[in-house]
Parts: C-alpha cells; sequence; structure tokens
C-alpha cells in the first residue's frame, strides 16, 4: 500500500507540474503578443498590396457570380414551348429515318421471295 501511494502522489505531482509550467507559458504568450500589436510590427506596404488584392479578387467574384446569375435568368426565360418543339422535332426525325430503313429493307424483302 505504501508503493501504491507513492505511485499515485509522484503521478499527481508531475500532472501538476506540467499544466503550471503550461498555464505559464500560455500567459507569457498572450503577454508577448499583445506588445507585438501595440508596437505596430507590420509592414504597411505589403497590407496596402494585401488590401488591393483582396479588393480586385472582390470584385471578379462578383462579376463573375452577375454573369452567372444572368445566364440563368436567361435559360429560365426561354418558352418551354421551344424546348417541347425541339424535342418534337427530334421525335419526327427519328420516325423519318425509321421509315426510311422500312422503305429500303422491303424492296431486298420482295426481292427474295422472288427468288
Amino acid at each position: 500500500m505504501n508503493f501504491f501511494g507513492f505511485l499515485v502522489g509522484s503521478i499527481v505531482s508531475i500532472l501538476g507540474i506540467g499544466l503550471t509550467v503550461l498555464l505559464l507559458w500560455k500567459v507569457f504568450d498572450v503577454v508577448r503578443t499583445s506588445n507585438n500589436k501595440k508596437s505596430g510590427n507590420y509592414d504597411e506596404e505589403l497590407f496596402e498590396q494585401w488590401a488591393q488584392a483582396f479588393i480586385t479578387h472582390k470584385k471578379e467574384t462578383e462579376r463573375r457570380l452577375e454573369n452567372i446569375e444572368a445566364i440563368i435568368t436567361e435559360e429560365d426565360e426561354l418558352p418551354k414551348k421551344k424546348k417541347s418543339d425541339e424535342s418534337f422535332d427530334r421525335v419526327e426525325i427519328e420516325q423519318k429515318r425509321i421509315l426510311n430503313d422500312d422503305a429500303e429493307k422491303e424492296p431486298k424483302n420482295k426481292q427474295r421471295i422472288k427468288e
């Protein structure tokens, strides 16, 4: 029992010390970060370049979005009758092709019968 108590105590002590070090490290990191922000440690020229790139990207994205919306509205505005006429024309063409194929096959069949 004495060894077990010693083992548990040492594990708890190690974990406590580790958590304390971690907590102190985070506090130090927060203080250091706030000091860097106060000193104004950024390059203004680089910031302007990033800002211009962002603005350009935003304008291009808006333009593309407007183009896509225009295309979608144009497709929605197409008369549905035109779409149905196109499908009717396809069916008509298919029927003509079938009739032509039947007409070509018929004389061959008649020739076979005569022979």
